[in-house]
Formats: structure tokens, sequence, C-alpha cells
């Protein structure tokens, strides 16, 4: 019995990898064979729970047994919560429109997600969903069961004397906040909101629903509230920098550089201690801040030999580690943090874009694109210009409008299991498809016109 069932396997994963081989020989790409369009073929690790579309941020309950993953692509914007138990979506919770910025309070009784405008697109629009003007953080609250209701939304438009935002080929004359990726202080009183579009980030008292604004750089992206609740680090796509908060007096106390114009620091995390690790995203790195002195200490690299352009855009910390997303290289990057050091690497599907790490050890993953998309035989016609109003009257497939992300679930790797995870996130970043060997023209007995 048991050698048939172990030749069975055998024979299973020789079809498998004969699949693989033949497509990769053919050009094929898609989900059931696991192949991008970039030519990877993917091994993520862990049980894959399909989601929205183009989830871009995500939160894990304190109890670590839901998943709140938020579609903020083009296609329909919503909360997908995951039982990370069953590896099941339990519950749909529709968005008008959503940057990915979702934060839970430290008693896992509130939910908070950063609101935009209801799409302009007719094919996903929903104008009469709750907060549609954007611009707004939505309020939920959540049961034993896991499931959430929605009590409200806080208002955290530009400030008054906030500039209008870039815009081509006119300038625009509206103010636009455009929330992102906000946290909340230990004591569950106090939100910080990077107001994206606006250059402030929106101090908010919880209960009264009291906006402050602090001026901090071009573009903030994201604010993580220091351990001891009275400061928050916002970081700034554009300056490259990181603003220190004050959230008493809502006034920036200093300005760190963390790799300068247009390096995009994104994500923030700032554990228990003296240390903060921001993602260095256009740099391929992890600036590690002293949250004493102020000051970058360390860059540490997750870049790849291939050249730039791994993308790190999310942290998790957990157990003197640090996860970092890499968004270009399809992988979760683990930093000791006594050393330093990356010390390996774990396999994911397509741009993750979150990672989280229950108190029971098990990981958590986000990516945008899940497995890819593959053909799309029902796309629009690039020549005639009527498929691509985008009204929903055709009956079309938009290929924005059909990838959606994935979240992975998985027992947090031993060391052991990690070396063996990191030669599967090394290879998986080389694409399998290659292209055709061209024939050989040159006379001679090995040529063609050899005769």
């Amino acid at each position: 019995m048991h050698r048939s069932i172990a030749a069975l396997a055998i024979a299973g994963a020789t079809v498998t990898v004969s699949a693989v081989a033949l497509a990769a020989d053919s050009g094929r790409i898609g989900p059931s064979l696991r192949i991008v369009n970039n030519g990877r073929h993917l091994t993520p690790y862990g049980r894959l729970v399909n989601v929205g579309n183009v989830p871009t941020g995500g939160a894990l309950t304190p109890d670590g047994r839901f998943y709140w993953a938020v579609s903020a692509g083009s296609g329909f914007n919503d909360v997908r919560v995951v039982s990370v138990n069953s590896a099941t979506v339990v519950q749909t919770i529709p968005l008008p429109g959503a940057s990915g910025g979702v934060v839970i309070d430290r008693k896992g009784k509130r939910a908070y997600v950063s609101g935009l405008p209801n799409s302009t697109n007719l094919e996903t629009s929903r104008p009469t969903l709750p907060g549609a003007g954007g611009d707004v953080v939505h309020v939920f609250s959540i049961a034993k069961s896991g499931k959430a209701t929605e009590t409200g939304q806080i208002p955290v438009p530009a400030p008054a004397d906030a500039e209008p935002p870039n815009d081509f080929p006119l300038p625009s004359t509206k103010k636009i906040g455009y929330p992102e990726f906000l946290d909340i202080s230990p004591n569950g009183k106090t939100l910080v909101v990077p107001l994206n579009l606006a250059n402030r980030a929106a101090i908010v008292d919880v209960k009264s629903q009291r906006v402050r604004y602090a001026t901090v750089g071009r573009y903030p992206y994201a604010a993580a509230v220091l351990p001891d609740g009275r400061r928050a680090l916002v970081s700034n796509e554009t300056t490259g920098t990181v603003s220190v908060v004050d959230l008493a007096t809502a006034k920036v106390v200093k300005t760190i550089t963390t790799g300068g114009h247009l390096s995009h620091p994104e994500a923030i995390v700032a554990p228990k201690g003296r240390r903060a690790y921001v993602t260095v995203t256009n740099k391929d790195r992890v600036a590690v801040i002293d949250t004493k002195s102020l000051k970058v200490v360390k860059n540490i690299s997750v870049g790849a030999k291939a050249g730039i352009g791994t993308n790190p855009n999310a942290l998790a910390f957990h157990n003197n580690r640090v996860f970092v997303t890499e968004g270009g290289a399809d992988r979760i990057s683990v930093i000791d943090a006594k050393k330093l050091k990356v010390t390996g690497r774990i396999p994911t599907g397509r741009y993750p874009t979150d990672v989280r790490i229950s108190g029971k050890a098990t990981l958590v993953w986000l990516t945008a694109k899940g497995l890819g998309v593959g053909p799309n035989p029902k796309g629009p016609d690039p020549f005639h210009s009527l498929t691509l109003n985008q009204t929903g009257s055709e009956n079309l497939q938009f290929l924005p409008h059909i990838t959606n992300g994935d979240v992975g679930i998985g027992k947090l790797p031993s060391a052991r299991k990690l070396k063996s995870l990191t030669k599967a996130a090394d290879k998986q970043l080389k694409p399998v498809l290659h292209r055709a060997r061209e024939p050989d023209l040159r006379p001679g007995p090995r040529g063609r016109r050899a005769r």
C-alpha cells in the first residue's frame, strides 16, 4: 500500500515537472501552471486563499484567528476577512474605494480602513456605499466570530492650507487627502493617518473624531506609532525621509533622511525596544532607525545580484526577526534583528504586499497578483476604441479587473526549513521561459545550409 502511494506521488510530481517544462518551452503561462508573465515559475510557501482585486494591505487580529485583506485595484474594492485556521474567506465587506491601509486595535474590537472615493469607472462604481466621497477612515466593530460591521466613518480631508496635488495636463484645483497606511496608538485612542496627496499626517482622536494635522514630507505613505505612544514615524516617498511627529502637539520634531530624493521609504515597523525598521523601496534596502537618537544606524540590503528592483514594501517583526516582503522578487526576506543581516528567504506568489506573524507562530502573507492571470481572450480589442470605454455594457474582461491576490498561510519556518525555502525562493527568481533557439544558418556541417 505504501509503495503504491509513493509511486503515485512520484508519478504526480513527474507530471507536474513535465507540464512546467512543456509550458516553458511553448511560452504558455497561467495560474494552473504557476508561471506568470515575467516567466517565473512560482512555488509559494503555505496554503493559498484567493482574495480580492489587487490587495495591497492587510492586518491580523491580535488573537491571530483572522486576517483582513484590503482589495485596492481598479476592480471592486473590499475587505476579505480570512479565517487563518480554515484558510477560507468568511466575509466580504464592500468598499467604495481603498488604498490598502488597515489597522486593528490591540484589543481586536475595532478595525480602521483608509477610504478613497467611489470609482469613476461605471463597471465598478458603487456610489451608494458609505463613505463614497472618499477621504475617510471606515470604522468597524469586530465580533467574536471574526465578522465585522461598519459603524461609521471618520472624515480626514485635506486641510484648508494644503496645496492641490500635481496633475497632468491641467493643474488640479481640488484639494485631496488620500489616506494611506495608517496606525493606531497602543491605547487605541489615537490614529495617525498619512494623507498622501496633501503632504500631511492626520492625528485623529478616535472618540471625538477631532483631526489635527502635522506637515510632513511629500507624499507621506505609512505611519507607525512608537511603543511609548507619544511619537509616530511617517514615511515620505518623494523626499526620501521619515518624519518624527509628536502626537501631543501634532508637530514634526525631527526629519530623518532614509534614502534621499525619490527613494520611496514606505513601510515602517516599530516594535518594543529602541529600533524601528523602514523599507527603502527604490533602493532595495531596509533602514534601521535608532528611536532614541533618531538616526539611521544601519542599511540592510535585500537586493538581488541581477540588479535593482526587489521592491521591499512591507514589514513584520517577530522574535528578533524582521520579515520583509519584496514585491519585485516574489519573496519574503528574513533578517536577524540582532546581527542585522539577512538569514534566508521565503517564496511567495506574485508581488507580495503584506506579511504578519501570529503569537502562535503562524506566517501569513498577502500578494497583489496571486499566481498571475494568463491569457485573456475576452479582453478589449485595441483597434476598436468603443471596447475601451469600460462602461460595463460590453461583455469584456479587463486585465486589471481580473487580477486577484492570494493570502498565504503556513507555519513559521524553522531554521532548517528556512534553508530549503531559501533555495526555492532563489530558484523561482529565475524565469523558466526562454527564447526558442534560433536556427543555425552558419555554413558548415552544423548549419542549415550545409549539404
